[in-house]
């Protein structure tokens, strides 16, 4: 799928994201929430995570469609994306560190 050349002026992130996402649902990362849930033995900081169907784009806003209502994402906020497949969610690609570290001794 080729860029059209309107497209032309927008952010390197969000022309690959409309190139390989546009009308696809995705999940969007936008980092970790200012809430802080707090355990005994752990703080749990719960990433902040949008779903919806990219839309389009205009220079460093990505327009996301929730539900029925447009969402207007700068871009730059965006720590990653991924569509959303049955095999595949979110959750999936960030593992908790700890869980890492026991895998990995």
């Amino acid at each position: 799928m080729k860029i059209s050349p309107d497209k032309i002026n927008l952010h390197p992130f969000c022309a690959a994201i409309i190139f390989h996402l546009q009308g696809k649902d995705v999940e969007i990362n936008g980092g970790d929430t200012r809430t802080i849930m707090k355990f005994n033995d752990f703080d749990y900081m719960p990433k902040n995570i949008i779903r919806g169907k990219i839309e389009d784009a205009m220079g460093d806003c990505l327009i996301v469609l929730v539900g029925q209502t447009k969402v207007f994402l700068n871009v730059w906020g965006i720590k990653s994306i991924i569509p959303v497949e049955d095999s595949i969610l979110m959750k999936n690609v960030y593992e908790d560190d700890e869980f890492n570290f026991k895998k990995n001794k």
